[in-house]
């Protein structure tokens, strides 16, 4: 008798882990709006990222949002930036509500390296760093000769 009861936890144990979670969360829950809805958990280690024509989803990832400015630079009042997503698996978009004929862009490695550079024409460019290799790199924002915004932008 003790030895089936022994042997019921331990199968019950078993069937318990084997199909249990794989991943530690924090928190969870869902969220519906007049767009869809969408289920959540915070915390969680690993993710699968899904992309299209249309845009990329990175499910199960805790999505950071870090915008810093490391230049040390008092910014123009008037130079209103957004970079997002950021950290950024490819497509990165520079949102600048500013009507400076002269804001070009530089965005360059930590070892010093332009990687890519341009004349911003359009209040959102679109920088493409699928082509680049994982890590942090500067995204410099500068008006004729002079340095207005350092950003750091990582690509994962």
């Amino acid at each position: 008798m003790e030895q089936k009861l022994l042997s019921l936890i331990l199968f019950g144990n078993l069937c318990f882990y084997s199909f249990s979670q794989q991943n530690t969360t924090v928190s969870g829950g869902n969220a519906s709006g007049s767009g869809g809805s969408v289920s959540y958990s915070i915390g969680q280690t690993d993710y699968i990222n899904s992309s299209g024509s249309t845009g990329s989803i990175n499910q199960g990832v805790q999505q950071v949002y870090e915008v810093e400015d490391i230049s040390g630079i008092k910014e123009s009042p008037s130079l209103l930036t957004a970079v997002f997503p950021n950290p950024t698996s490819g497509i990165l978009y520079l949102d600048i509500d500013h009507s400076d004929p002269e804001l070009d862009y530089e965005l360059v490695d930590l070892s010093g390296r332009i990687l890519a550079s341009s004349v911003i024409q359009t209040p959102q460019t679109i920088i493409d760093l699928t082509s680049f290799a994982y890590g942090e790199y500067l995204l410099n924002i500068s008006s004729g000769n002079a340095l207005i915004q350092t950003l750091k932008i990582v690509k994962h």
